[in-house]
């Protein structure tokens, strides 16, 4: 007995010391997980780290957010997500939030939340090279000091890390910005699955298509505000991803495609602007300088460096290979502007029939009187630049047009037997820009236009619920 007494006196000492020391470990242990460290050298539980991201997203002053996020996640999977959105909405609301993730069905449902509070979402299509690697960068003005939490990601680990200071920020920064430009948006990213989905057997038709948008909207949980927003990318995607605006000299086809480009980027749509002027400039200078290679002739050349034509038959090579470039790269746009003016309108889009099915037609209106006085005014001559031993020449969209041109080759065209021919009818839409005024008086036209590619292709549940 005395020596399990004298045992005890030696081994309590020793158990509390051991207990003392398992649990400062311990504490340890939870105080190191309960921090975001400032290098990646340890982990911490994952609540802990999007605990850090919402603590930075209420910081008082940030008003600029840019995400990297591959494992973006949905309100409701995981703890902190459904306050860092509320915050990311607060931020937007007196800045910008732009978030990158990538394609998978859990990143774009995330998305679409964020989508439907009007913050930016893109999708890295082609990855984003390391998807362990998630970074946030918060800024603002007034002082505010760049902040970047950074987190890799390894085996249901997280390792983050908060860097502070302009230039240390600025590395993930720079990295941000060549990523986004090479992303898609969210809402041109789900269209195109949806389109892919619903022509699994062949092209599909609008009916089709709206099946198959209704299917994505409870797959991936969309709102009716997202559905709204990924209508334009859906719909133009379809029907009118080339738009060929058309009409007589003066008529102001280069301002309205400029407004209507504007429109359809507000939506985030990506668009590609076109004219076949360039190609047939470089007709004329061919000619003009007799260099191999130029096969037609006709063409007059007129001061400050305009030019015409004996018969538009000159300028179907320039037709030609303005129809090959719209044709080479329908997939980098979702839209295709095309500009062109000819008097044999029918004979002109025979060059893009092959395209015909998800094209329309915008025929730009003025009066005679009119088109001549905004011909003499808005007149721009080619401005050359030389840059060592190279010349280019810059060419305006309001270009030179000789008199004889305006009164006689262009003096009418046959867009009256374009809005009747079998093969476009219901694809012309007339604009009205018969007023100088900035393309107000046209603007309704085109949103007539926009309202009818749209419409159609709206689910029934969705209308009258547009946000």
């Amino acid at each position: 007995m005395a020596i399990m007494d004298a045992l005890g006196d030696v081994l309590f000492p020793v158990a509390s010391g051991l207990i003392v020391a398992a649990t400062s470990t311990i504490l340890g242990i939870l105080w190191r997980k309960r921090r975001v460290p400032t290098a990646l050298v340890r982990s911490v539980w994952r609540a802990t780290y999007l605990g850090s991201v919402l603590r930075e997203s209420l910081r008082v002053g940030v008003s600029e957010l840019s995400v990297v996020a591959p494992r973006l996640s949905p309100a409701g999977q995981e703890k902190h997500v459904a306050e860092i959105q509320d915050s990311w909405d607060e931020i937007n609301k007196r800045g910008r939030v732009r978030v990158l993730t990538l394609d998978s069905d859990n990143c774009l449902r995330a998305g679409s939340e964020l989508v439907s509070r009007g913050i930016d979402v893109n999708v890295a299509e082609r990855g984003l090279g390391a998807e362990s690697l998630s970074y946030h960068i918060f800024s603002g003005q007034n002082g505010i000091e760049p902040t970047a939490i950074v987190n890799h990601h390894n085996k249901d680990r997280d390792q983050p890390a908060r860097i502070s200071g302009t230039s240390p920020v600025q590395v993930f920064g720079d990295h941000f910005e060549k990523e986004w430009r090479a992303s898609s948006s969210l809402e041109t990213v789900i269209a195109e699955k949806i389109l892919n989905q619903a022509g699994e057997g062949g092209t599909p038709n609008v009916a089709q298509v709206v099946r198959s948008l209704q299917a994505a909207r409870h797959n991936l949980g969309l709102s009716n505000g997202v559905v709204e927003k990924v209508l334009p990318h859906l719909a133009f995607r379809h029907s009118a991803s080339v738009i060929f605006v058309v009409g007589l000299p003066g008529t102001g086809k280069s301002h309205l495609r400029k407004i209507i480009v504007e429109m359809l980027q507000r939506s985030r749509v990506r668009c590609r602007s076109l004219s076949d002027y360039p190609y047939a400039f470089q007709g004329f200078i061919h000619e003009l300088l007799k260099l191999e290679g130029t096969t037609t002739g006709g063409f007059t050349p007129y001061p400050g460096g305009a030019f015409t034509v004996g018969s538009e038959s000159v300028l179907t090579p320039a037709l030609r290979a303005l129809a090959n470039v719209v044709r080479n790269t329908l997939n980098e746009s979702e839209v295709t502007l095309v500009e062109f003016a000819r008097s044999d309108l029918v004979r002109a889009l025979y060059e893009f029939d092959d395209i015909r099915s998800r094209s329309q037609v915008l025929y730009v209106t003025a009066p005679a009187e009119l088109r001549a006085t905004r011909l003499r005014r808005r007149a721009e001559p080619p401005e050359s630049r030389i840059d060592g031993g190279t010349l280019s020449l810059v060419l305006p969209d309001n270009h030179l047009l000789p008199s004889i041109a305006e009164q006689g080759l262009y003096g009418s065209d046959d867009s009256h037997q374009l809005a009747r021919h079998l093969r476009w009818r219901g694809r012309v839409h007339q604009i009205d820009n018969s007023i100088d005024d900035g393309g107000q008086r046209a603007q309704g036209s085109l949103d007539r236009f926009v309202s009818q590619i749209v419409d159609q292709y709206r689910p029934t549940e969705v209308v009258g619920s547009r946000r």
